[in-house]
């Protein structure tokens, strides 16, 4: 993984930036309509797809969603929760994990873990290593005998997309900065 470098460099070749956030969901609706909905069709007006890696896990469970994304014609990228999320904060970890807890169901077992992993922050002035890797396992119900976390993929989608959001606001503030 680790797609945050690659991520960046296509981010700098591309004008508009049209950019979606893939959701299982939505892939799976698509792959069960193919032939209404061709992915030249249905994914012609973005620039790029990123794709959680806890998403892409989901996506994973089923050939017809893999064969699916492989006929996609323009860029994605799999985006790391542990590799990239931390870069595109600024290894601001304390911060990543506010994110994190505000984007978990109110009533998820991630929210019990996230006063855990605070106070572990207030007695070390880190967090563990494996922090993330532990929200994810531990943080989220299981939902059959796979890998699949209830909600696991909607709390990347919302991270991942505040992360773009103010990552990609402070460049362009950066840069507006600059020309002025």
């Amino acid at each position: 993984m680790g797609n945050y470098r690659d991520l960046r460099a296509k981010l700098n070749e591309l004008e508009g930036n049209r950019i979606l956030i893939m959701d299982n969901n939505n892939l799976e609706f698509c792959s069960q309509h193919d032939d209404v909905y061709s992915s030249e069709e249905v994914f012609k007006e973005y620039d790029m797809i990123l794709i959680p890696d806890w998403v892409h896990r989901e996506i994973s469970h089923s050939q017809k969603r893999l064969h699916y994304l492989a006929s996609v014609p323009i860029p994605y990228f799999i985006v790391s929760e542990e590799e990239d999320y931390p870069e595109l904060v600024g290894y601001q970890e304390l911060r990543l994990l506010e994110l994190f807890f505000h984007a978990s169901s109110a009533i998820s077992p991630a929210r019990k873990l996230y006063s855990t992993l605070k106070k572990f922050y207030h007695e070390h002035d880190d967090l563990p290593e494996s922090w993330i890797e532990d929200f994810y396992e531990e943080g989220f119900e299981v939902t059959s005998g796979t890998d699949l976390r209830k909600n696991a993929g909607e709390t990347s989608i919302l991270v991942l997309t505040y992360l773009l959001l103010h990552h990609f606001s402070l460049v362009n503030r950066k840069y507006h900065h600059f020309l002025q």
